[in-house]
């Protein structure tokens, strides 16, 4: 925390980066609502910043994504969801904004999570909505930081 301001911040280690997570799971999780960051993300080739929901039961499908900004494409945000189709196999619903350099200031991301759809927001304005997403009655889900 700096002024208070939570960082995380990725370096560059060899051919990558090493960075940090910040995690909910045991201390916080939720069945529906709202989630809103305020938010300024990295830009630069091999930086991948995200924040998602998780399922507290640690079996994967479903996730929400929030958001995924590759930082060499710094207006551009993935909204996804993460499901088992009817079929039984991995299936996503996957959604690209173009907007704002997210790296040049602060933005608001939200999500809001309902039993009968599932909202993205981004900087108070609808940029996504799946209406019909998958359904699981024993679902909490805590979200992740990752840069």
């Amino acid at each position: 925390m700096q002024n208070g301001v939570l960082q995380i911040t990725a370096q560059p280690s060899g051919n990558s980066y090493v960075s940090d997570s910040l995690l909910t799971d045991g201390n916080f999780s939720f069945l529906y609502g709202y989630v809103q960051a305020s938010i300024r993300l990295p830009s630069g080739p091999g930086l991948w910043p995200a924040l998602w929901l998780e399922a507290s039961n640690h079996v994967w499908p479903p996730e929400l994504d929030m958001f995924e900004e590759r930082g060499d494409q710094p207006n551009s945000l993935l909204m996804t969801t993460h499901y088992i189709d009817s079929s039984g196999n991995n299936a996503s619903n996957s959604t690209t904004f173009i907007g704002p350099d997210f790296s040049a200031g602060y933005h608001t991301i939200g999500l809001d999570w309902q039993p009968d759809r599932v909202t993205w927001y981004v900087d108070g304005v609808i940029r996504k909505v799946v209406t019909d997403p998958p359904k699981s009655p024993t679902v909490q889900c805590f979200y992740s930081i990752r840069c």
